[in-house]
Formats: C-alpha cells, sequence, structure tokens
C-alpha cells in the first residue's frame, strides 16, 4: 500500500459560506460586557473578534487548520483573530514525535524532547533540519516551558496566520470572569445540574460535577499549584489561595469566551462535540445565548511511503485466518462444505434432541478430519494474519494525521491555507461589518 501525502481532506461545519453572516449578526448585538471584557484581556473593541485557542504545543496540521480559518475569517470580516492560550492543560509541550526509518524502509514514531534534542536518529534529513530549527528556536526562546514553546510554534507556522494571543488564566480576573465565577458559587446547585444535564444530554465524556449532601459542590475550575498539578475547586473553598491558581475547565472557557469574548468561535472536530454541552448548560442555567461556534480541521499526511499491506488487508488476512478452521470452502474443499451444511440443515429439520446432538457431533468429527488434513494451511493462515497485522502497524504510522505540522514542506501547508481561504471567500462579507 502507497499512502498518497499532502492535503486529504478540509472539515468546515457548518458550510463556511455562512460563517460571515455568523459573526456579522453576533458582532451587531455586542453587550458592554463584551467590551469590557475584551478591552481587560488586551483585545480590540472596534471590530468583530473571530476566537480559536489551543494549548500550547506544537501543533499538528488539524489544529494548525483552526488558526488559519479564524485568521482568514477576521480579514473577510474586517476582524481581529484572537487565541486562548490553555497554559493550564499543557503535557509535556516540548516534546513530539518523529517519523524514524529502519534500514529495511519501515516507518515508525520515536519521541523527542526539542529541549535537549535537535532530532531523533534515524530521522530523515529533511525532518531533522526542520526538528533542529525549533530546537534552535526553543531554546532562544524565553519564559515557561509552556511560554517558550508557544512563542516558538507560532513562529514557526506565522506564514500562515497571524492573531493575537492571551493566557486562559487571564479571563477569571475580568470584572465578568469575577461576576461569573461569584454567580457559580452562590447559584452552586443549580450550576452544577445544568451542567450535569447538558453532560448526559450530549454524551461527551466529559465527567459530571460532584453534588455532595449539604452546601458543598465541585465547581468547572482548576486549583493549579506552583509544579501545575490540578485539584478540584469547590463551592466553599477559599476564594484566595497563595500557593495555588484558579483556572476554568474547558466548559466553563469556551462558556466566558462565547458569552463575551468574540463574535465567533474556532473548534476543531472534538471541541465543537463537546461545546454544544456548554451552549445547553448556559442555556439552562442562565438562559444566555452564546457566540455561535464553528468546526475547522483537516488530515493531512507526510509523504511517508509504505509498500506493505494497510488496516484492509490486515482485516481480510485475519477474517480468513478465523473462518478458515470452520469454512472448509475456504481451503477449496466444496464437498466437505456441503456435508457441513447438510448437516446443519438436518440439525434446523430436526425436533428431537438426541438426534440433533448426534448429527452435531459427527460434524465436528468431519471438521476436525478436515483440520487435520489441512492443518499446514490453516497454520500458515494464522501466521499470514499476524504478519500482516505487524505490517498494518506500520502502515498507520506512515498514515499519521497528527504529526507536527511544522514537518510538513511549506508548500504543503499553503494549499491548506489556500484551500480554506477559498472555502471562505466563497461568500462575500456582510457590507456593514
Amino acid at each position: 500500500m502507497s499512502t498518497s501525502a499532502g492535503v486529504q481532506r478540509v472539515v468546515l461545519q457548518p458550510d463556511a459560506q455562512g460563517w460571515a453572516q455568523l459573526a456579522h449578526d453576533a458582532w451587531a448585538h455586542r453587550s458592554e460586557d463584551a467590551l469590557r471584557f475584551r478591552s481587560q484581556v488586551g483585545l480590540p473593541t472596534d471590530r468583530p473578534i473571530i476566537m480559536t485557542g489551543h494549548q500550547p504545543g506544537f501543533w499538528h496540521p488539524g489544529i494548525l487548520a483552526k488558526y488559519i480559518a479564524a485568521d482568514r475569517l477576521a480579514r473577510q470580516v474586517h476582524g481581529a483573530a484572537a487565541a486562548v492560550i490553555v497554559d493550564h492543560d499543557a503535557k509535556q509541550p516540548t516534546v513530539i514525535d518523529m517519523p524514524v526509518q529502519s534500514a529495511g524502509g519501515s516507518w515508525a514514531a520515536q519521541s523527542v524532547d526539542l529541549s535537549s534534542e535537535r532530532a531523533a536518529p534515524d530521522t530523515p534529513t529533511t525532518y531533522a533540519k526542520r526538528s533542529a530549527l525549533a530546537h534552535e528556536m526553543l531554546v532562544a526562546a524565553t519564559g515557561t516551558s509552556v511560554a517558550r514553546v508557544a512563542q516558538t510554534n507560532v513562529q514557526l507556522l506565522s506564514p500562515w496566520f497571524q492573531c493575537s494571543d492571551f493566557d486562559a488564566g487571564a479571563i477569571l480576573a475580568t470584572d465578568f470572569g469575577r461576576q461569573l465565577l461569584d454567580g457559580a458559587r452562590t447559584d452552586a446547585h443549580a450550576m452544577a445540574s445544568a451542567y450535569n444535564d447538558a453532560l448526559s444530554r450530549w454524551n461527551v465524556g466529559i465527567p459530571r460535577l460532584t453534588i455532595e449532601s449539604g452546601q458543598r459542590v465541585e465547581l468547572p475550575l482548576w486549583w493549579i499549584d506552583r509544579s501545575g498539578e490540578r485539584r478540584r475547586a469547590w463551592s466553599d473553598d477559599q476564594t484566595e489561595q497563595t500557593e495555588s491558581r484558579l483556572a476554568p475547565r474547558a466548559l466553563l472557557l469556551t462558556a466566558l469566551l462565547r458569552m463575551v469574548g468574540c463574535d465567533l468561535f474556532v473548534h476543531g472536530t472534538g471541541g465543537g462535540v463537546y461545546d454544544q454541552a456548554t451552549s445547553a448548560w448556559i442555556g439552562t442555567w442562565l438562559g444566555r445565548d452564546l457566540a455561535p461556534m464553528v468546526v475547522a480541521s483537516a488530515d493531512v499526511l507526510l509523504p511517508l511511503e509504505h509498500a506493505g499491506p494497510g488496516r484492509a488487508e490486515a482485516a481480510r488476512a485475519t477474517w480468513q485466518a478465523h473462518r478458515a478452521p470452520h469454512d472448509p470452502s475456504l481451503l477449496g474443499e466444496m464437498e466437505r462444505s456441503a456435508t457441513k451444511h447438510a448437516m446443519l440443515r438436518e440439525i434446523e429439520g430436526t425436533r428431537d434432541a438426541g438426534a440433533r446432538r448426534a448429527i452435531y457431533e459427527r460434524m465436528h468429527v468431519e471438521l476436525a478430519a478436515y483440520r487435520t488434513a489441512h492443518a499446514a494451511q490453516l497454520e500458515a493462515l494464522s501466521r499470514q494474519a499476524a504478519d500482516t497485522q505487524r505490517a498494518a502497524k506500520r502502515a498507520d504510522v506512515a498514515e499519521r494525521r497528527d504529526w507536527p505540522a511544522m514537518l510538513y514542506a511549506p508548500e504543503v501547508l499553503e494549499e491548506l491555507a489556500s484551500r480554506i481561504e477559498a472555502a471562505l471567500a466563497s461568500s462575500a462579507a456582510p457590507a456593514d461589518v
């Protein structure tokens, strides 16, 4: 199987032709709370805000697609693109997977910590050079590990998008953030019940909030200590803790941003699913509508040629290995196959339990004789299935869509950007945006 490289698929949902109008309508109904919030986190207040966001890291092209879409739509509606940095949910942001190739030509993934390594051994030269550049930029950057990764990643991908950014932790320090947090504490039972009901309705795999007997209720927040460890926040916690800071969880984060931070939010495929629960939660708890959200993503492959079998071939080989001991026709034993099916018909047509049992036992004597006669062939099918499964796992590496975007050729990322821009440009921006 040879895998075609480049942009395989671009996902823009709903139809990108309507995105500009969605942003225009939301901007037309902006509130004073929204303008104050944007001012407090350093965003413009005189134009629409198209927002996205992600954890710091070296993003794959599917994530990059969100940022490209936000940037291009912001240009189209004469607005500004902004991104929230989810800095409290980063796990080893300096570690990436690199494609490495064995002497036999098969591909594997090897983890590399770019804070200390330039590339993995056996990494092809093209990818080694790109990771070495990221390593050098990361070492030269300043600030915390998370800040340095965010800075380096954005610099590497800056030819394809431009947007301002702010930390997720900043939103709780705004007037609106404090107001919503106070409301969550004082109205904790109603807040948590609406939250849990929304999650049950949408079944998005996010844990429910705990409502204990008495007045203690879990909040959709984390306490983050200085080492980065997280613990749950509760309605009866002290509002200030010297060793920890509060950070919003996913639903609260996007709820705040879609209430007052933006006029349209661009999610990836995962966020596009869970944020339906956000809309339901806030609608039930506060009776408020949120800014519209859309989905942008992409599947883009590196040119990692793989000549062996893929998943379809592996599934077929596994099916044959499991089926052949029970189906003589797969090994050309048509007479034995006909005999087996005749016995099955006899069993179905016989009511006497003893007679049915006798026919069943004769059938298995025939199958045992067939398996003995073809033991070598059956063993060969089992080995072939195992070998094909191992080869298919190597093919999975070649078909991965989540390699860091910086490893892709610039012309491939340019194609991704062009396809997103073309889809958005197919509808004119409202004249009065």
